[in-house]
């Protein structure tokens, strides 16, 4: 709310006006290249900030991807989703996408699976071999 005080014929008069402020959503991925390794568990995250609240949804090509959005400030949400790399069909761009009534945002990510590393050390801590 703010008061509004106009002078009319010498005398002032205020007057009470509610503005609302709308903010076109706002997409950030902090890291926007993942790897992961073969079964296990990754989270995308994605900070949205828009006024009113967004619609954020993730996709992978035509694929949609469940996801929890939270409001961490009045116009500040993030949305997560849960990929479970138990095959390397999950490598690819990821896009989160917001929405409201002022506009659409998007960024993506990209995901990379790989096989699970192992790392020898013999006696002396000298790297034997890997993968």
């Amino acid at each position: 709310m703010s008061m509004v005080v106009v002078e009319h014929l010498g005398v002032p008069a205020a007057h009470i006006v509610q503005v609302n402020i709308e903010i076109k959503p706002e997409v950030n991925i902090e890291d926007r290249n993942i790897t992961v390794v073969v079964g296990s568990m990754q989270q995308l995250v994605c900070t949205v900030r828009a006024k009113p609240p967004p619609t954020v949804v993730w996709r992978r090509g035509t694929e949609e991807f469940n996801n929890t959005v939270v409001q961490v400030k009045e116009t500040v949400y993030r949305s997560v989703v849960m990929l479970d790399s138990d095959r390397y069909s999950v490598n690819g761009t990821y896009f989160c996408i917001a929405e409201n009534s002022v506009g659409k945002a998007q960024d993506t990510v990209t995901v990379n699976v790989r096989k699970n590393m192992r790392i020898l050390e013999n006696f002396t801590g000298n790297l034997l071999s890997g993968l």
